[in-house]
């Protein structure tokens, strides 16, 4: 886990929800609580069934 500086924790309030950007790869997050993603990993688990399932593959590749 990465924990804040006092800098950073302070720019948390600016924006909502705070973005971060990584210098080296330019990939950008979005941050949000723990709680709030804990309650969206629940909402979207039923539709992430069989997502990496190979044998969802199979008759695509059959075609």
């Amino acid at each position: 886990m990465i924990e804040l500086t006092e800098e950073q924790r302070r720019n948390l309030n600016q924006e909502s929800p705070p973005r971060v950007v990584n210098p080296q790869t330019q990939e950008r997050f979005v941050l949000i609580r723990e709680d709030i993603y804990e309650i969206m990993r629940k909402i979207v688990a039923p539709l992430n069934r069989n997502w990496d399932n190979p044998q969802d593959d199979e008759p695509i590749e059959k075609k």
